[in-house]
């Protein structure tokens, strides 16, 4: 384990840094700075029973359990787990996920503030918030939901294609609010794969002053890795300049 990794998990423990217990019968994995004040904690974790060990622990910390869910996939023909639930404590969130398949249980905290799924939108209720999945060509799709304040959340948005650029942008324009005239997104990219992420990349470099980009959020391998992703974040910069709301969420 490096140094500044051992660094930051003793000041996890303190509590300084986001009050989660550490679950010290577990093999430590990563701690990840997600961005916005969050961080993810994996551990390597075989079982249900020790995940739920773990749970217990955040109630014995003061967390109050909001969320679960509990699903079974297959995996090569055999049933395999995958446990999700959400708690709060005061001012700050926890998000714990674990998944028989890899083994792994994540820990994500932060503060509810920062939580970027948790944006304070200032504005009215002036719609019916809608989910669409929008089909993009023979693989891609697409999630937007529109928020009860005309803005949307775009999840994804396929490969790229004329068509599937002119079937999404269509959608936002199309939907606006009665006297809007450019699409409030915010855009969450889940993987960076070309299916998922090129025609985002195309419509956001072919109408940089049509839409009001309040937000990017993705998790993506480091940018000095792979060129691509270099290459995306580079537009991603060049939009922000002159859109002041933009704010990118990724590892590092």
């Amino acid at each position: 384990m490096r140094k500044e990794t051992e660094s930051l998990i003793s000041v996890l423990s303190t509590g300084a840094l986001a009050p989660v217990p550490r679950q010290a019968e577990l093999e430590f994995v990563t701690l990840c700075d997600c961005g916005m004040g969050n961080h993810q904690l994996t551990y390597k974790c075989g079982s249900e029973s020790v995940a739920r060990a773990y749970m217990e622990q955040l109630a014995e910390n003061g967390y109050e359990k909001y969320s679960e869910n509990r699903m079974i996939g297959l995996i090569e023909g055999r049933k395999a787990v995958n446990l999700f639930a959400c708690f709060a404590r005061g001012e700050h969130f926890v998000h714990v996920s674990w998944r028989e398949a890899v083994g792994l249980l994540k820990v994500t905290f932060g503060k509810k503030d920062t939580n970027i799924l948790q944006h304070a939108y200032a504005r009215a209720e002036i719609v019916s918030p809608t989910l669409s999945m929008i089909k993009l060509g023979q693989t891609g799709m697409c999630i937007v939901v529109q928020r009860a304040d005309g803005g949307y959340i775009v999840i994804d948005g396929g490969t790229i294609d004329e068509r599937n650029q002119q079937t999404l942008w269509s959608f936002l324009v199309e939907h606006l609010p009665e006297g809007e005239s450019k699409p409030r997104v915010t855009w969450i990219l889940t993987h960076n794969h070309n299916d998922h992420v090129n025609n985002p990349k195309m419509i956001l470099k072919e109408h940089p002053n049509e839409l009001c980009l309040e937000l990017v959020a993705f998790n993506f391998p480091s940018f000095r890795v792979l060129p691509l992703l270099r290459e995306y974040r580079k537009m991603m910069l060049s939009i922000s300049s002159s859109q002041d709301l933009v704010s990118t969420v990724k590892s590092s």
